[in-house]
This record gives structure tokens, sequence and C-alpha cells, in this order.
């Protein structure tokens, strides 16, 4: 029997070199005095112990691949593989993502399709609807309402022909004074003046002051006075007879014509826009 100096344990094992508990080299017992240390005793197989000494363990930093018990235990598994060399699982796995994009694409394109579609009947309905209301406001608005008309402008029309002939015989008495400034402020911008449409205020004044010059007498009378009313009370008609007696120390010319003079109220005042001769009775040179 051999006993370790160290820890007192025995071994029955006579083929022990060193102590299985601390390394330390065992020594033969000389007498066979019982003790009160364990004795530990192994059924199994002889267990030869070496005199060589374990190899120690050197790990490599350096080396390119770094040995683990899972590189160990992991690498020792045959991988099972498809006959072109790609892995049955990734196939699998990819076959599986594959299916599911297409799924997902479906889903997704008949979420959007229903969903423009409602988006898209709810304007036109909308539009409608949208429509109808303007219609509707339209007809409405054209029709105006029996019990209640649009009520039409008050034109007091005996004042407008009070004033228009006030006009008329202002026109005709500065004339007479042969004031052409003041003659010419009866007329608008633009004047159809006889067979002329639109000319100038200033191609009347070059006209009537050649008769101003001429004659040192301008007399008229004007009769038959007619005023019509026209376009809401902004315009006026006056229809006359007028006859005229011009003269100067070697000259006097006479005559009668159916006149008629347009007038336009602007900014406030009555203005002559037209000037015509409607009718010629007679003219003496």
């Amino acid at each position: 029997m051999r006993s370790c100096p160290k820890c007192q344990t025995k071994y029955t094992d006579d083929t022990l070199e060193f102590c299985l508990q601390d390394g330390t080299q065992l020594e033969q017992e000389i007498s066979d005095t019982p003790s009160n240390m364990e004795t530990v005793a192994f059924n199994e197989t002889e267990t030869v112990v070496s005199n060589r000494q374990p190899e120690k363990m050197s790990f490599d930093f350096d080396s390119d691949e770094e040995e683990t018990w899972e590189g160990r235990v992991l690498g020792s598994i045959p991988k099972a593989e498809s006959k072109s060399g790609t892995p049955k699982s990734f196939l699998a796995i990819a076959a599986t993502v594959f299916v599911m994009l297409i799924l997902f694409g479906v889903i997704a394109g008949t979420w959007f399709y229903l969903n423009y579609q409602r988006k898209t009947e709810g304007n036109a309905e909308a539009n409608t609807s949208n429509s109808k209301r303007t219609i509707a406001g339209t007809e409405t608005n054209m029709s105006p309402s029996v019990d209640t008309p649009t009520p039409s402008p008050i034109v007091d029309k005996e004042k407008i022909k009070k004033d228009v002939s006030k006009q008329i015989y202002s026109w005709k008495s500065l004339a007479e004074a042969r004031n052409l400034n003041l003659y010419m402020s009866k007329y608008g911008a633009k004047i159809d003046y006889y067979t002329k449409r639109g000319v100038s205020r200033g191609f009347v004044r070059k006209d009537k002051s050649k008769a101003f010059s001429k004659y040192t007498s301008i007399k008229s009378k004007f009769t038959k006075i007619n005023i019509s009313i026209r376009e809401n009370g902004t315009k006026a008609i006056a229809v006359f007879d007028k006859e005229w007696d011009f003269s100067n120390s070697q000259k006097r010319t006479t005559g009668k014509v159916r006149s008629r003079l347009v007038f336009r109220k602007i900014k406030g005042k009555w203005l002559i826009v037209s000037e015509r001769d409607l009718k010629v009775y007679y003219v003496n040179k």
C-alpha cells in the first residue's frame, strides 16, 4: 500500500507513483497498522501512470484560425449538401422568403387598388354633388323669383328732360354769343359729328370756329323739341326743328333743318356725344 505524505491519502494500487489529489510522490508504507485516514479503493482497470511530464498547452494568438470547442465539435458534424453544393436549409429559407414577398406584394397591391377605387368613387360622387349644387344655384340665380322681382332703378324722366332742355338752350345761347370755349364745354371727348363717327372735340371746335369767325351775328330758333330717355336714365335724345339766321356786313344765310342731339351723363354732366341733321327744310345763301 502506498500513501501520500502530504494529504495522507492511501492507495491500494501499488503501481501508482503520484497522488491523484495533489500530485505528490507516493511512499510505500512499512507497517500495516490501521490508520484513521480514508482509504481509496479502485475497482476499475488498473491505471498506468507515466513518468513523462504532461505537455503544456500553448495558444497561438497569431494563428489565422482559433480553434474553439464549438469549432471542433461543429466541425466534426458532416454538412448535408445538395448536388450543386448549396445547403438545403438555405434553399428552403430562400424559397419561403420569396413566396412571402410575392404574397405581400399581392396583398399590398390589392389594398392600394381597392383604396384607390374607393377614393376615385368618392371624388366622383363629391364632384357630381357639387356640380348639381352649382347648377341648382345657377338656375336659382338665373330664374328670378316670381314673388320677389328685381326692382328696376327709379328714373325721374321729367327731371332728366328739364336738365337736358336747359343744356340745349345753354348750347344755343353760347353759339349766339360766339363764346367758343364755353360752347365746346358742352361736348364730350368723342362725338359722332354729322357723317363722321367718333371724332375728337378738337375736330368739332375747328369746324365751329369757322362760322364763329365768319359771321358777326348768329341767331337761331328751336321749336318742336322732343326729348326721350334711354338706358335707365343715362342717355337722352333730343330732336327739334332749328331755324338759323347768320350774317355779317357783306353776307347773310338762313335755313331750317330737323336736328338731332344725343346726350350722355358723364361725371354728373349731360354732354353732347352726337350731332346731326335728320331733315333739311330749306337753305338760303
